[in-house]
């Protein structure tokens, strides 16, 4: 039997949480039909081909059709994932059961963060497998052919990724610390819930000083800051025409810098500038970024970050310009040449890394060094065939522990910080030997970061910083089962104050310590989300019916308690929304109940008005 697979066409989007999925969901169905002992190797390594996380080799290998389910869903949501789209590494599979003949059928909730996105992808995997799963082994015109439909969905998903790496690392670190995470409005997130909620926006925090990240946008304003402060910071001056920066750099000296005052991740910087001919070129070239061009006094050392969370380090580099490392035997040609056969490093939100070659820039920086491409370093030597440092001209990041930074210039980063009144800041420090104090070598802080681009290992830190690790609130759920009855107002809140909640959520309002802080809500998700949202908020009480609850999905990803209440309350069992209401919440919760009634409310039909 060759191996087929069915993709229902009818999909849900549940905007809350359900089945165990830390965000929103997508609901649908799988058929499979495949042989007990069919082998996954070869496609495995042909899907593999074309996604960064590697399928893993854990599926059940005694239920074939459950495999390839579980693999579907894992394809569906690594191809997103590695175009930015945030999705948590969790899905809910469960078998239906047998239907026509050899096809099994599996309901399946993906996590989504945008249907649309969500669709393509899996329109992308199931066209990849109607190509692959009838095959043993693979032609290469076969696979180029997955690969250019792979191509035309990373169009297709381009404008539902996440900005910059930061969201997609916050994301991921929010889910791995059990942080509740959710988008506002205009790129800024919501982390947590009630009074222990924090709002970031890629690395600004609702702390974080407008006044002072208006200030290090400006690399001439900041440099100004920082010696007020009575910090190492550059020499240099504004160039009006190339000219005049020829005439700056002799006046400071060379070699200098020349780079846009209001840019960021080194764009438009040029460094070890030694001649006017070089200062020239970098002028008009810095000009393709900004109007207001600076030329600065260079300064010999390596660049380093240190990122800065609520005045302590909490993550160090080093970073270094694109280049060759010796051995003593081959030249710097060659070196270069291996370093292009080197395989891409598979590595999840990293950029596309620039191909290194000896063109005119490389060969300039090897004349600086006293170097040809026909050279041949020392082993260990490093060659450097770059000027700027950043990721985006294949600079290379080495990772510092905080111990191997002297605690002099750990003190410089907090300070340099503390004068620009940022809670996060990424320091740029140039000095030759970081682990030295900054008094005995010298140093320079080139730039001071409001809102530094990180890696994931600092970001589990400023997010463990911002919440203290304490990010919920106790959240207790009542679900009730007739479409359109709610409970009485004052036995609502009775019931909040007996079970220690100060918030309440319905569709007729909230109410937060006996005030009414909203006017109806259009369902009992959305009021619980407001309640959640709420600053005010200690413990929240949240009252939604169970179309609600089936349409929506919850309003947050743990409870601390469910109750469901109603006619219908006891009908587990024959009840299909009953059991549907169930699955969707049980993994939610330790704490799930059904009864007929609880703490004296009395059921009632909503009556369209204001209850007050």
């Amino acid at each position: 039997m060759h191996p087929r697979l069915n993709i229902s066409s009818h999909w849900r989007f549940v905007p809350g949480a359900a089945f165990g999925l830390q965000q929103a969901s997508y609901l649908g169905n799988f058929q499979v039909a495949i042989d007990k002992t069919h082998d996954f190797r070869a496609l495995d390594e042909a899907m593999d081909r074309f996604l960064v996380e590697l399928t893993p080799r854990s599926f059940s290998p005694s239920n074939t059709a459950h495999a390839l389910a579980c693999r579907v869903a894992h394809w569906v949501s690594a191809v997103q994932r590695q175009n930015r789209i945030p999705l948590s590494p969790c899905y809910h599979i469960r078998s239906l059961g047998h239907s026509k003949g050899p096809w099994q059928t599996f309901f399946v909730a993906l996590p989504v963060h945008q249907p649309k996105a969500a669709r393509a992808a899996l329109g992308w995997v199931a066209e990849a497998l109607t190509t692959l799963l009838p095959q043993e082994t693979f032609s290469e015109a076969t696979l180029d052919r997955v690969g250019e439909r792979y191509e035309q969905l990373k169009r297709i998903l381009s404008p539902f990724a996440m900005p910059g790496q930061n969201p997609v690392y916050i994301h991921q670190a929010a889910w791995d610390l059990d942080i509740p995470i959710r988008h506002l409005a205009g790129g800024a997130f919501l982390l947590g819930q009630g009074r222990n909620s924090r709002w970031l926006r890629s690395s600004i925090s609702d702390r974080t000083a407008s006044l002072g990240v208006s200030i290090a946008q400006d690399k001439l304003t900041t440099a100004s800051v920082l010696r007020q402060a009575g910090l190492p910071a550059p020499t240099h001056a504004l160039a009006e025409s190339p000219e005049h920066a020829c005439a700056l750099a002799s006046k400071l000296g060379y070699p200098v810098v020349v780079k846009p005052a209001d840019q960021e991740q080194g764009r438009g910087v040029f460094a070890d500038l030694r001649d006017d001919h070089s200062v020239v070129h970098a002028f008009h070239a810095a000009q393709k970024h900004s109007r207001r061009i600076l030329v600065e006094k260079h300064f010999a050392g390596d660049g380093h970050r240190l990122t800065v969370c609520n005045g302590k380090v909490i993550g160090a580099t080093r970073k270094l310009p694109a280049g060759v490392t010796g051995d003593g035997v081959h030249t710097v040609e060659q070196l270069v040449s291996v370093d292009r056969l080197k395989p891409v490093k598979r590595e999840l939100y990293a950029p596309q890394r620039p191909v290194l070659s000896v063109d005119d820039e490389a060969i300039g920086m090897l004349a600086q060094q006293g170097l040809t491409p026909g050279s041949i370093p020392a082993p260990e030597q490093y060659v450097c065939l770059r000027r700027r440092n950043n990721a985006s001209s294949g600079g290379k990041t080495i990772p510092l522990s905080l111990e191997q930074v002297h605690p002099d210039n750990l003190r410089l980063a907090v300070r340099a910080a503390d004068a620009l009144r940022l809670d996060i800041a990424g320091l740029d420090l140039l000095i030759a030997d970081i682990s030295k104090s900054w008094f005995e070598t010298g140093a320079l802080i080139c730039e001071v970061n409001a809102q530094p681009q990180m890696g994931p290992q600092p970001v589990y830190r400023v997010l463990a910083e911002l919440t203290g690790m304490v990010s919920r609130i106790m959240v207790h759920l009542v679900v009730v089962t007739e479409d359109r009855a709610i409970p009485s107002l004052s036995a609502a809140i009775g019931l909040a104050g007996r079970m220690g909640c100060d918030g309440v959520s319905t569709p007729e309002g909230i109410w937060v310590a006996g005030s009414r802080l909203s006017a109806n809500q259009a369902n009992g998700f959305d009021a619980a989300r407001v309640l959640l949202t709420c600053r005010e908020t200690g413990a929240a009480l949240l009252f939604m019916s169970m179309p609600d609850v089936l349409r929506f999905g919850l309003p947050a990803d743990h409870l601390d308690s469910v109750t469901v209440v109603g006619r219908k309350a006891g009908a587990i069992g024959p009840n299909q929304a009953m059991n549907e209401l169930i699955a969707m919440i049980r993994p939610h919760t330790d704490h799930l109940h059904s009864v007929p009634g609880i703490g004296g409310i009395e059921v009632r039909r909503r009556s369209g008005h204001d209850t007050d």
